[in-house]
């Protein structure tokens, strides 16, 4: 999965968005700034994670933005550079 930015947010997969069929949103911290997106699996009870967001209007610099993202323990190094790079184009 990768990180892309879709307007003012990046949002970093974890897993293939096709493999829910109902989504949540949870912020984690301050409000706004970082949301989980939960889903729940087709045809399951069972709900997981399926990415983060990061609305980066509701951040003051780059800086606190890579912070955050450098915490996240569930993604990959790679997915984590792309949404660095990602952060710093937006912040330009």
């Amino acid at each position: 999965m990768s990180a892309e930015l879709v307007g003012n947010q990046i949002r970093i997969r974890v897993k293939d968005p096709n493999l829910f069929s109902e989504f949540r949103t949870e912020d984690i911290g301050d409000t706004g700034k970082l949301q989980l997106i939960i889903g729940r699996l087709n045809n399951t009870v069972t709900w997981t994670l399926q990415s983060y967001r990061f609305n980066l209007d509701d951040y003051s610099n780059v800086n606190e933005v890579i912070s955050e993202i450098k915490k996240l323990k569930t993604i990959t190094g790679k997915q984590k550079a792309e949404a660095i790079k990602l952060a710093k184009e937006y912040f330009k």
